[in-house]
């Protein structure tokens, strides 16, 4: 593999990359603008959607996917890395049938919840997805403001009231929902910036929630390595603090880097350098320890970690005769809101004895297995308006393949038929909420 340099040759741009397009102009290339030309790549490539009303736009055609690269892994990845931009409204994704927006982030997330990545919010994407809600459309946040950006100015905080008040709120179990203000000096001139957070004591002993968003896009590895159960949400709105962390973000856009080339950027940007870069990239741990109160007791294992501690004999040590492993007191299972009946050309759901919590509201989604872990449906399988659907003690909306039952009770059945006996079924049911 040879990585070659961009340049001009013989009076000729030469890339190293291929493109579409018209001609080479200098250091950039023209665009192939004639209507027939566009006509013919919408045709090929298959794009939708376009025409008088909206002649350009984004549109990815991807020619050899990989395997994972299904409907519901996209949306999933949308969900992870872009929830505050779709719950904001600013961004529409839609993926075959699914259009994933701010109305429909809830059902699309606990549908696709089990191709999530990140397995804090696999383990409960509703939770995920209502705190990053609740930091986003909360009207009175506590608002913490550092005097500067350097390495401890946090920890000078943690005697004043608003971090005490939210200290105090972490300790009993709750969550709260802070402004932090800091200073950011761009061409000579010092100015507050700001972000929004979200901090709350994880429930049910699960793993933390430890996101950092800019204009609404994750950057998946800015967070904390230490062990705790604090959830912790960060989101940079748009401004000078998301240019000029835009500015220390890699090409992938996955974390905040230092290098000669972001120095370069921040200069000619007119920002003073990479303290705070550093002072953000830290906020996940630092926060972390501001929010948490003071033990009363010295915790005399804390520097286990760090440095290792001498064998009482030298030689070889024995290993342990307590061989009796400590339980896991792990909550107990939540009952299946359903059970399903198989029907010859068809299925019928009924309530579950063990479930308790009505009324609820459930999602069923309907497709033909075609021997992947992700079926997909298309018009040409079956329309839910053509079979025989039969419902008592609920209301029910249809959308594509999509059921969704309404104030559902102990009492209540639904019968599906007229599907192709010829064909295996697949059935995805799953609670959405309480109604």
């Amino acid at each position: 593999m040879a990585v070659l340099r961009a340049g001009n040759m013989y009076n000729e741009y030469k890339s190293t990359h291929a493109f579409l397009a018209k001609r080479a102009n200098g250091s950039v290339y023209d665009l192939h603008d004639a209507s027939n030309f566009q006509e013919q790549t919408r045709r090929a490539f298959r794009f939708s959607g376009y025409g008088t009303d909206f002649p350009s736009g984004l549109g990815l055609a991807v020619l050899y996917p990989y395997k994972e690269l299904q409907p519901r892994n996209v949306l999933a990845a949308a969900i992870e890395h872009f929830a505050p931009s779709i719950i904001g409204g600013e961004l529409i994704v839609n993926v075959n049938s699914c259009a994933l927006d701010a109305n429909t982030i809830d059902e699309v997330a606990l549908e696709t919840s089990e191709s999530l990545r990140d397995a804090a919010i696999r383990s409960d994407v509703q939770h995920f997805v209502s705190i990053v809600r609740h930091a986003q459309l909360n009207d009175n946040p506590i608002d913490v403001a550092v005097p500067d950006t350097k390495k401890n100015s946090l920890e000078s905080l943690r005697e004043k009231p608003d971090v005490k008040q939210l200290q105090q709120e972490v300790a009993v179990g709750g969550s709260a929902v802070f402004k932090l203000s800091m200073p950011l000096s761009r061409r000579g001139i010092s100015k507050s910036v700001s972000l929004r957070g979200f901090v709350g004591r994880r429930p049910n002993s699960q793993y933390p929630i430890d996101r950092l968003f800019r204009n609404g896009m994750s950057l998946p590895n800015v967070k904390t390595k230490l062990t705790t159960d604090l959830d912790l949400l960060l989101l940079v709105g748009s401004g000078d603090l998301a240019e000029y962390l835009n500015s220390c973000e890699g090409m992938a856009h996955l974390d905040l880097l230092e290098s000669k080339e972001v120095s370069i950027k921040l200069h000619e940007l007119g920002f003073d350098g990479p303290e705070v870069k550093r002072f953000i990239k830290n906020l996940p741990t630092t926060l972390r320890y501001l929010f948490t109160p003071d033990a009363e007791t010295p915790d005399a294992h804390v520097f286990d970690s760090f440095f290792s501690k001498p064998m009482e004999k030298l030689g070889r040590k024995s290993g342990s005769k307590n061989t009796t492993k400590r339980p896991i007191n792990l909550p107990p299972p939540k009952p299946p809101v359903c059970s399903v009946k198989q029907l010859p050309d068809g299925l019928e759901v009924l309530p579950n004895d063990n479930f308790n919590d009505w009324p609820t509201d459930i999602s069923i989604q309907l497709v033909y297995a075609d021997g992947t872990s992700c079926p997909t449906w298309t018009k040409l399988d079956f329309s839910l308006t053509e079979l025989n659907i039969e419902a008592q003690d609920c209301s029910l909306e249809l959308r594509d393949n999509r059921i969704r039952a309404n104030g559902c009770g102990p009492t209540t059945r639904i019968s599906i038929r007229g599907f192709d006996q010829n064909r295996e079924l697949d059935a995805n049911i799953r609670k959405i909420s309480n109604a």
